[in-house]
């Protein structure tokens, strides 16, 4: 295991699931900056973060999820009772290496 990895708790950086040690990637937070910094990242959020800086990728994620409650599939879901009808957004949330005390 690498010290990034232990420094996070084996935790991705991004979304903080539990990251199987032979299996992440590391990721810089904002890939323009030379001096970013370098978090542990799960397959699904390196996917999808690709390239973005942090703030771009969380206002991704923002509206990913306001995109989510208006799918026709969700909306389904809804009505047969499958999922509950109270779904509030989040226009804020912080990224796991940001409670963990590290800031860029």
């Amino acid at each position: 295991m690498s010290d990034i990895y232990d420094k996070f708790d084996g935790r991705c950086g991004y979304c903080g699931c539990d990251l199987n040690p032979n299996l992440y990637v590391l990721s810089k937070v904002n890939p323009l900056d030379a001096d970013s910094l370098i978090v542990p990242a799960c397959d699904i959020c390196t996917s999808e973060k690709g390239k973005k800086n942090s703030i771009d990728f969380k206002n991704y994620i923002i509206k990913k999820a306001e995109e989510f409650g208006k799918r026709r599939d969700v909306i389904h879901m809804v009505r047969f009772g499958l999922i509950s009808t109270n779904i509030k957004y989040k226009t804020f949330f912080s990224f796991y290496y940001e409670m963990k005390g590290n800031h860029v």
